[in-house]
């Protein structure tokens, strides 16, 4: 989960990927918007979780969804988010090694 103020880093340290305040999910290239969710402004409280089935949805803090990837597999695997050095969010089914989705 990945909860208001929180970031994730790509392993070179040139990307972040931040859940602001305002609900907006945002990957940066230093300090330039390179992808994001288009959600400022649509709660309060926000968090981004992954579930089990592969899915990215980001909640406010009444349980609503704000915004979702759409994407949906079989539960039962386990999946990893990462930001990337080429400067991509990415869903890895870790249990056989693929990219599940990836923010374009």
């Amino acid at each position: 989960m990945l909860v208001s103020g929180a970031f994730l880093l790509s392993p070179n340290q040139i990307y972040i990927l931040h859940m602001q305040n305002d609900c907006n999910l945002v990957l940066y290239y230093r300090k330039i918007v390179v992808w994001n969710t288009k959600t400022d402004k649509k709660g309060v409280g926000c968090f981004l979780r992954i579930h089990k089935n592969g899915s990215l949805v980001i909640y406010d803090n009444n349980i609503n969804v704000i915004w979702s990837n759409m994407y949906w597999k079989n539960d039962g695997f386990v999946f990893s988010l990462c930001v990337e050095n080429t400067g991509h969010v990415v869903v890895y089914d870790t249990d056989n090694q693929i990219c599940i989705w990836i923010s374009k």
